[in-house]
């Protein structure tokens, strides 16, 4: 295996050498042998508290024991023997303790026992040749039965498939949707470097693509026509934006926005004058100035009129956002030279696209 390296908005490096990931209340600390997940330091708040407040409670006994009712005294007793012993193994384990140890010497994971148990004993212990695969899972990225819209946060799960299929959770990382890409980064960083200790595959979404940078050239050359499009255009006319921030259509929307496009709204659900400061148009055909990019947000069965009038004011390019489909319409459109492309998001490609782009500056 290669040495180590990340970039700096996934891990930072430490003072010994390692590579610190942010997990969920929780880090990764990443070298070429030894793999830990554990306690964040921030954690070490909670059972200090818990300190703060049973010695508190055990020193009101000693000063008011003759003051104070029976029941009042068995009661801060009961509290201070349970919190006081229960806050002091946190504090250890936040410290010293760690969730998941993998160890490429001794050719195990270890799964040590949680808070009560200081996490350093052995609660499962798993041999790598009983690994068939690391997997990463994502909850909260569809729409669910009773809305229109996938959930505002994303729930990335770090899983180890044992081979008699039994699924070991090794980290989670909850982040907002906006942030999806930064939590795909940060759990494929952490997977990756378990899946090379391991020498076992590495699994993602099937809706998600990693992107392998060539940095023996000069500039990246984009060999996606739609994403290149995106990334040269000036327009961009989002079908289905309206006022509702809590809509994705806005929220992507405003990311473009802030990153220097023109939006034009084309709201489909309801009357608007104006979103995000800018006129807002009933059709495709209304709108009086060039448009590069349609970037639809409907369902799947409605996007054929608004296909057809891409075509008919010569977008460059439509783009259909996650979930949303039809490809024999946008078949019609690339017929004329339209850049096309479903089940993408602009703003994640977009993302994707710049962090790219920064990276070959560095080199």
């Amino acid at each position: 295996m290669t040495e180590l390296d990340f970039p700096p908005h996934i891990a930072m490096k430490r003072r010994d050498g390692r590579f610190s990931v942010i997990l969920h209340r929780s880090i990764a600390l990443l070298d070429k042998e030894h793999i830990e997940i554990k306690n964040a330091r921030s954690t070490i708040y909670i059972p200090l508290l818990g300190i703060l407040t049973s010695s508190g409670a055990g020193a009101l006994i000693a000063v008011q024991a003759g003051n104070l009712p029976l029941w009042s005294l068995i009661t801060l007793l009961l509290f201070s023997i349970f919190v006081f012993p229960t806050s002091v193994m946190g504090i250890v384990s936040s410290l010293i303790g760690s969730d998941v140890v993998i160890d490429k010497r001794k050719g195990s994971i270890t799964w040590q026992q949680g808070y009560l148990g200081l996490g350093l004993g052995t609660r499962e212990l798993v041999p790598f040749p009983k690994v068939e695969k690391i997997e990463i899972t994502i909850e909260g990225d569809k729409p669910e039965r009773w809305r229109e819209e996938a959930d505002n946060i994303r729930q990335f799960s770090l899983e180890l498939i044992k081979t008699n299929g039994r699924r070991l959770i090794l980290a989670q990382v909850p982040v907002i949707a906006s942030k999806q890409v930064d939590g795909m980064d940060r759990t494929f960083a952490v997977g990756k470097v378990i899946a090379d200790a391991i020498q076992v595959p590495i699994s993602i979404p099937s809706d998600w693509e990693l992107i392998e940078l060539d940095i023996d050239t000069e500039h990246e050359e984009i060999k996606d026509p739609a994403l290149k499009i995106l990334m040269d255009a000036t327009t961009i006319a989002v079908v289905g934006l309206d006022s509702r921030t809590e809509r994705s259509a806005y929220q992507v929307a405003k990311y473009l926005q802030d990153q220097q496009y023109r939006i034009i709204p084309v709201p489909t659900k309801r009357s608007e004058k104006e979103v995000l400061g800018e006129k807002a148009w009933e059709s495709l055909k209304d709108i009086p100035l060039e448009v590069d990019v349609v970037n639809l947000f409907v369902r799947s069965e409605q996007t054929t009129p608004f296909i057809q009038e891409a075509i008919e004011i010569g977008a460059k390019a439509i783009w259909l956002q996650l979930d949303i489909y039809n490809e024999p319409e946008l078949a019609q459109a690339r017929k004329v030279g339209i850049a096309t492309t479903e089940n993408r998001c602009t703003k994640i490609e977009h993302q994707l696209a710049s962090v790219n782009k920064n990276k070959l500056k560095e080199i």
